[in-house]
């Protein structure tokens, strides 16, 4: 990637990946839930409802009972 970068002239002062932010997300993900600002699916999942704000979650991937 970088190498990428210098072929574009773009010399980024720091280099931050996924696994940067992976711990923080997650210690993130476990206030959210235990603040009950978030909730945690049977399937695993984490969702924050946004229907306050209009928003309506969907997920087309989960099976209808």
């Amino acid at each position: 990637m970088l190498e990428i970068l210098g072929e574009l002239g773009i010399n980024p002062d720091e280099n931050l990946g996924e696994s940067f932010f992976l711990k923080r997300a997650k210690q993130l993900t476990q206030e959210l839930i235990t603040s009950k600002v978030a909730i945690k699916q049977d399937d695993g999942s984490v969702i924050v409802n946004l229907e306050e704000y209009g928003i309506n979650y969907s997920n087309p991937a989960r099976k209808k009972r």
